[in-house]
């Protein structure tokens, strides 16, 4: 429960403190992903922590993992349609996406992939170091879809003798 909130309370740091300065950098001045080392290297220390946070309170497994997300929907925030869903694998697409709309409307949507897409890898090591993330394309990037696949590394079989 600590660790949970130490991780909402640094999100929402970052929300009200870095995020609306960097928005204003970025509508006075074209964004690049060099000026975003900052937001990375803060994202790199606080997504883990909220990945750690969602596995204590729903279990490592990636169904534990999948019914975290589910809250991601919430408000019709994101629109998925989930592929597969186990323990070792979860694999689903974003089909829409309330804050790719909201990064285009502002005309930052370079900004937007750092704040919302570039996260999700550390969010997910933070929760289970042996699964990983495989997403090629974003919506913000100019895909049809945002196609996330996460898998749960296959441990070696050291029983054969």
């Amino acid at each position: 429960l600590l660790l949970m909130t130490f991780a909402l309370v640094a999100g929402t740091l970052l929300a009200l403190t870095l995020v609306p300065a960097l928005a204003s950098f970025a509508l006075k001045k074209k964004f690049t992903t060099q000026e975003s080392w900052l937001v990375r290297r803060l994202y790199a220390a606080y997504r883990p922590l909220l990945g750690r946070a969602l596995a204590a309170r729903h279990g490592s497994a990636l169904g534990g993992f999948a019914t975290a997300t589910a809250a991601w929907t919430a408000s019709h925030a994101l629109e998925l349609d989930v592929l597969e869903q186990s323990d070792e694998r979860y694999a689903f697409n974003v089909t829409r996406c309330g804050y790719a709309e909201m990064y285009r409307r502002l005309g930052i949507p370079e900004l937007g992939a750092v704040l919302s897409c570039h996260r999700d890898a550390a969010l997910i090591s933070g929760y289970n170091a042996d699964v990983t993330l495989t997403r090629p394309n974003t919506l913000l990037q100019g895909g049809s879809c945002c196609d996330f696949r996460y898998a749960r590394a296959r441990k070696p079989d050291t029983s054969a003798t």
